[in-house]
């Protein structure tokens, strides 16, 4: 199933986990006079086959030159470049916090590789405007937007239920008209949902992550459930005042051994220190 293009090395870590982002500040060596790149951000575009938010947390550009890895730069950034004055080839990968942590950035390959071709003069900054498309392999085996009259989550074991937010409360609706919401109080102190279907998730390494906005006062849980209904968890998530985009990777849950097909859970516990926890969703999709 595209073992070649889908497996986790060349998926989650076609760039080893980054350990230190390049500073835009750094100085060329004193003898030779640099040429510069400016780059502001990626922009998603959208895909006419592909029905999917363009929401997303791109946050750095992996660059290229000559189809030599010159490094990883934080977004926006200008940074020097010690070549020939000339037609160079540039190419820029968009670059993501693999489960929202800084110390794990990597190249999202389910996005494509923006490529391109700049004229470089020593002294003189290039300007480029990079954008990035879903990758034609990359499935969408659930999109829950909020949108629909019926929602593609259920409630089992769950103090409360996840209900729909509407444009009345515009802080709570993070695009479209909708989104999921989820209250906690002291006498409903656990939610949890899941997805209405199982999935049948590829395994052997193979990436598969969940994409969601969210907002949120108190901590939450994404998983996995697997065919003898072993509950797996990938991540706890760390409240947010505004609204987030994350990238939960769930490859080592799904290839750890469980039985297909899966389902997809989000839970959350009150936590003591906060009265009423709330949890607005948007957006989550699961892709392989």
């Amino acid at each position: 199933m595209r073992n070649s293009k889908r497996s986790i090395q060349k998926i989650i870590f076609s760039a080893v986990i980054l350990t230190a982002i390049i500073s835009c500040n750094k100085l060329a060596p004193s003898e030779n006079i640099p040429a510069y790149i400016k780059i502001n951000g990626i922009t998603l575009r959208s895909d006419t086959n592909k029905q999917h938010t363009l929401s997303n947390k791109i946050t750095d550009s992996w660059v290229y030159l000559d189809d030599q890895a010159l490094g990883a730069y934080q977004n926006p950034c200008t940074f020097p470049i010690i070549t020939t004055p000339g037609m160079h080839s540039i190419k820029i990968g968009a670059g993501i916090k693999l489960d929202g942590i800084a110390a794990t950035r990597v190249i999202y390959n389910f996005y494509t590789l923006f490529d391109t071709v700049v004229n470089l003069s020593p002294k003189t900054i290039t300007t480029i405007s990079p954008w990035t498309r879903y990758a034609s392999y990359t499935n969408f085996l659930w999109i829950e937007n909020f949108e629909q009259s019926g929602i593609s989550l259920s409630n089992t074991n769950s103090d409360t239920v996840i209900q729909t937010t509407n444009l009345s409360t515009p802080a709570n609706v993070f695009e479209g008209a909708h989104s999921g919401a989820a209250y906690l109080d002291a006498t409903h102190p656990y939610f949890e949902c899941r997805s209405f279907n199982s999935f049948n998730l590829p395994q052997g390494g193979a990436a598969v992550f969940l994409e969601l906005n969210y907002k949120s006062n108190n901590l939450f849980n994404v998983g996995i459930y697997d065919n003898n209904f072993n509950q797996m968890y990938s991540l706890s998530i760390n409240p947010s005042p505004v609204w987030n985009k994350i990238y939960v990777n769930l490859t080592n849950q799904v290839s750890g051994g469980g039985a297909p097909p899966f389902i997809i859970f989000i839970n959350m516990t009150k936590d003591p220190n906060v009265p009423y926890p709330q949890l607005f969703l948007d957006n989550i999709e699961l892709v392989d």
